[in-house]
């Protein structure tokens, strides 16, 4: 049961939130840390200016990471579309 009951985590949402100071301060406009991560990775917010906390050496790690993310969307939309067109879809 707990199988068919259990919710997937999205990695990337960790993995942001780990980059991220902790203080759950709210200064971002979240409720804390996590939320801000999960914000960041819906795109609702800007990754490198919205942690009004955030070290440097951090934020350097956060903007490569959230970089990473946005080259991985491409190269699979890209990817899709190659795909389609061979198959000679739509």
């Amino acid at each position: 049961a707990s199988k068919f009951l259990q919710v997937e985590q999205d990695n990337r949402i960790e993995k942001i939130a780990e980059l991220l100071p902790g203080y759950n301060c709210g200064a971002c406009g979240k409720a804390g840390c996590s939320a801000f991560a999960e914000a960041i990775v819906a795109g609702e917010v800007p990754a490198i200016s919205g942690c009004k906390v955030i070290k440097p050496d951090a934020k350097q790690k956060l903007k490569v990471f959230v970089d990473s993310l946005v080259i991985e969307i491409i190269c699979n939309a890209i990817t899709l579309k190659l795909i389609k067109k061979i198959n000679h879809e739509k």
